[in-house]
């Protein structure tokens, strides 16, 4: 089982150093590792030069986005799986990929586990964000899982295709969306912690531009699937709202004696 992790990068030679670190130390060593650097002009083409001889293939040169970098490292992967892991983003630890093998041998389209969240801009703690064992269309709507601990199978990529390059922010969202809500891939949760993720990427500090961004995507391809799920929700009453409150008010026992009263009657 062979598994290509790609890194994007963008001047951030302290995040790629901690990535490449992270991936070197893999106690699992059937993967490859390609780096897709969009022309940094602070010194992570050096990084990536000395450290050239344990990268499978690496590429510094100007793209137009994040999603476009990594369009570029999918055109060369040649695993079986896919993990996207960016600069700044680490392996959770040094058996991540050795742990993680005997699930993937299932065969599921996307097999996704739980991330460590750290490096909170307001200075939170770390914490380990886990996901439900189902993904519902009503959870991939309001919530996206980590694509730094998603492992998609490259047969999903050859059906759906890369990565919309119209979007800055939410493409793997929308991708992982389109995958379960139009073509139905099949998907499995792991519950280890594959990753430890970076909360100062641009989708966590911009969240107006990711809001705006997820609306356009479910306005555009979903506004069937939300009108009708608006329209199957069901709606109480004033009337059912006042019983529901008055009834909470009432001790358990009274509402016994008044039924046992009726009954007598």
């Amino acid at each position: 089982m062979k598994i290509s992790i790609i890194t994007v990068n963008f001047n951030d030679e302290e995040g790629l150093s901690q990535t490449l670190e992270s991936v070197q130390n893999q106690t699992y060593f059937n993967f490859e590792h390609i780096i897709i650097d969009g022309g940094s002009t602070d010194n992570s083409r050096k990084l990536l030069e000395k450290n050239s001889p344990k990268i499978n293939y690496w590429v510094s040169e100007k793209d137009s986005g994040i999603y476009n970098a990594m369009n570029k490292g999918l055109r060369v992967a040649n695993g079986d799986y896919i993990l996207m892991l960016n600069a700044g983003d680490a392996l959770f630890n040094e058996n991540t990929l050795s742990d993680i093998r005997p699930d993937l041998e299932s065969g599921e389209g996307i097999i996704y586990g739980n991330s460590l969240d750290v490096n909170f801009p307001d200075g939170r703690e770390d914490f380990i964000r886990k996901y439900p064992n189902h993904l519902t269309f009503q959870f991939l709507k309001e919530n996206a899982l980590r694509h730094q601990a998603t492992f998609i199978h490259r047969d999903v990529y050859d059906c759906l295709g890369f990565y919309s390059e119209k979007f800055r922010i939410v493409s793997d969202w929308k991708f992982i969306l389109d995958a379960k809500a139009k073509l139905n891939i099949k998907s499995k949760y792991v519950d280890k912690i594959i990753c430890r993720y970076d909360r100062n990427g641009i989708s966590c500090t911009n969240r107006i531009l990711n809001d705006e961004e997820r609306k356009q995507v479910l306005e555009q391809d979903y506004e069937f699937y939300i009108s009708n799920y608006r329209e199957s929700k069901p709606r109480r009453t004033l009337n059912s709202h006042l019983k529901l409150a008055i009834k909470s008010l009432i001790p358990y026992g009274l509402v016994q004696l008044i039924k046992q009263s009726r009954l007598k009657k």
